[in-house]
This record gives structure tokens, sequence and C-alpha cells, in this order.
């Protein structure tokens, strides 16, 4: 019995030794992310990709420095990830970032930086604007009503 519970206790510590082990990514701010120049603007609004892909490859503490040619600094960015870089082309699927799944560290009227600071390898599409319109049409004045 008292080798059963030695075999036992040799088990556990190696099988502990074998989890520290294991590898980690390094999720670091990088010192040169990877400059991203291919997205495009329409309608006053920029994407990395089209929601049919391909969405930019993820991974684990990856950056990029996506240049946005909006000429403001945006104020609306939206950030989609999926575990397939077509995004919803084919049946796959995609959902808003969360957590440090996506990080945004900077923000000007050249570029938006982001990271991955988790070890997941994702798909990464990015959307952004300059914001609303400063004057919105909220309707017709009262004084335009008909009067009895």
């Amino acid at each position: 019995m008292s080798r059963l519970v030695a075999l036992i206790a040799l088990f556990g510590s190696v099988a502990s030794l074998g989890c520290a082990a294991v590898a980690s990514c390094d999720t670091s701010v990088q010192k040169n992310p990877d400059k991203y120049v291919q997205g495009t603007v329409s309608g006053g609004v920029y994407m990395t990709s089209p929601y049919t892909g391909p969405f930019l490859s993820f991974g684990g503490g990856k950056s990029y420095d996506l240049i946005h040619n909006l000429g403001c600094v945006p104020q609306i960015i939206q950030i989609y990830v999926s575990f397939d870089e077509g995004g919803i082309s084919n049946g796959g699927s995609m959902a808003p970032s969360a957590g440090n799944m996506s990080e945004v560290l900077e923000v000007d009227s050249e570029h938006i930086r982001i990271r991955n600071s988790t070890c997941t390898d994702l798909f990464v599409q990015v959307s952004a604007s300059c914001g609303m319109a400063a004057s919105v049409d909220a309707g017709a004045d009262s004084s335009d009503s008909a009067s009895d």
C-alpha cells in the first residue's frame, strides 16, 4: 500500500512539473508593432477588411499599428475577433472583442495601435470612424406646422 501512495505522490509531482514547463506566450508590448496599411476607407468608415475577411492574424501577444487614413482621431472604434480568417464567410462567425483579447494602446490622427494580450490565437477585424456629424436634423421646426 505504501508503494501505491509513493507512486501517486511521484506521479503528482511529475505532472505538476510538466504543467510548469509549458511555455507561455509573450504578451509584453512589442517595440515595433507590425504596420498595417491595406485597410480601406469608405463613407468615412475605416475597415481593416470586410466582415467576410480576410481578417488579420492576431496571435497571442501580437500588436499592430493600423494606418487608418481617416484624417481625424477616430471617436468610434469597433474590434471583432474570430477563430476563422474568413470572418463570417463560409459559415464562420465573429464576435465583439472582450477584455484583453484586443487592447487599444494608442489612437491618433494617423494610426490605431492594438494588441492581443492573451495567449489565444485569433483573427481580428477593426472598424473606426470620426464620429457623428456635428449637426443632426431633429425634425421639423414647430413654426413650420400649419395653424388653424
